[in-house]
Order: structure tokens, then sequence, then C-alpha cells
């Protein structure tokens, strides 16, 4: 291996992570192999996959995401995606296009190179760094939720404004539930007093406008859509990152 495993996780994790490496380089010959997910930070749940993406000389353009819960030896669940020189050329060329995309965007951006003879890899997160400037990782807790948001989002752009409604209510119950599950909410407990814990009653009512969307004219969403942008703008300042990562 080339590459340096962070030091803070486990001498067990470690040992696991570098078996995998080696055992994906014997496999695919790949250009590069990059440690991604919690794992490049450095942390470690027990419960959490292992994460790797391994970039290959191959022009087809299609990504390829293997899912196991034995590899090389190592029985622990983890997910590897083949990304395609193709398509990372594109990615650190045009940048992102889509939430596909933009997820493997993300994946080779916080990745750290763990198997890098020719310095592909370090060459591809160093351009989408420029690209994507903040290090992040949808975790496997709430990637559900997310990816549903994701494609509420995409309904939206192609035009499909009812289905994106039904699709967003999806996201909101599930957001939800990771809510209860996570403050071990009782079972009577109402999602609106679990919601108003964290956001407020002003926060509820914005929750009932947005998941009656389709009900409502387009001056009202608007009105709505300014103060989700507010209090987004507020999240970000909190967290110190810029307002321009803010979508319009």
């Amino acid at each position: 291996m080339s590459g340096q495993v962070p030091d803070r996780l486990p001498e067990s994790t470690r040992i696991s992570i570098e078996q995998v490496s080696r055992a994906i380089v014997e496999e695919l010959q790949p250009l590069t192999v990059l440690l991604t997910g919690p794992q490049a930070f450095g942390i470690d749940h027990p419960d959490e996959k292992l994460y790797f993406v391994a970039i290959v000389d191959d022009q087809s353009g299609v990504i390829e995401h293997r899912f196991a819960e034995t590899y090389a030896g190592v029985d622990r669940q983890m997910e590897i995606g083949i990304f395609p020189r193709k398509l990372v050329e594109k990615l650190t060329q045009e940048g992102y296009w889509d939430m596909v995309s933009l997820r493997a965007a993300e994946a080779i951006r916080l990745g750290i190179c763990i198997y890098d003879p020719r310095g592909y890899g370090e060459e591809a997160v160093g351009k989408l760094s420029k690209i994507i400037p903040e290090r992040r990782f949808i975790s496997s807790g709430i990637h559900r939720m997310v990816s549903t948001f994701d494609d509420a989002v995409s309904l939206y752009q192609r035009g499909d404004y009812p289905g994106s409604v039904l699709v967003v209510r999806e996201a909101v119950r599930l957001a939800i539930e990771i809510v209860r599950k996570t403050i071990n909410a009782p079972g009577e407990a109402s999602s609106d007093d679990i919601i108003s814990d964290f956001v407020g009653d002003k926060g509820v009512e914005l929750l009932h406008a947005a998941l009656g969307l389709d009900q409502m004219s387009w001056q009202e969403i608007e009105a709505h859509a300014k103060r989700v942008k507010d209090f987004a703008n507020g999240i970000l300042k909190e967290l110190n990152i810029s307002e321009d990562l803010l979508m319009e």
C-alpha cells in the first residue's frame, strides 16, 4: 500500500482496511484505491460499513457498486464503488450534474489514497476539492432520508411538481422516524410534539405548509421557500459555512 490509513482508527480496523485494499488491487488492478466514508475522517463506528472507491482505467463511464458482508477475509459490511476513469475525468473537469454524480464526487473528495502508485487519486481529490470545498459524508443512518429527498429534487427539476411533493413527504416521514429513534420518543408522542421540541411551533407550522404544497398558491410557496432559505442560512452560519454553498 502506498497511502496512510488514519492513525486514529483502531488497529483492527486499520488492518482490515489494508487487507481489503490489497485484495481490491489484486482483483481490479485499479489506478488508485481510496478509503472514503467516516473512516477517512478517522471515525469508526462498529455498525458503519467500510467504504472504498477504486478508480479503474475504463472508458465505459459506468459506476459499479459492490456490497459485501465478507471480503478478503474481513467479516464486516463494506461498500466498494468502482469508478471508471472516464467518469472521474468528467467530474474533475466539469463538476457534478445530478445527485448520482454529486455523491460520486463527494466520495472521491473526502477520500484518502491507500493505493496510488501514479498519483492519479491524489490529483483527482485535489481537483474535486476545488469543486466541493467542504469534506462531508452522509452516514448510513440518514442516507435513506437524504436519497429520498434527492429523488424529490430530481422530480422537481424535471417539472413533476405533484410527484416531487409526494416524495418529499416520504423524506419528511423518514426524518421524523430518525428523530424518534434518536431521542427514544415514546410511541404515544405525536410527531408535532417531537418536532416542536426541535424547531418550535413556527417550525411545525412550516412543516404542515410544506406537506401541503400541492394545495397552495405559488405566492404562498414562494413565501415559505424564503423562510426555509432564511432558516437554512442560519444553520450554515452556525456551522461556519458560506451561504454561497446554499443552492438557490
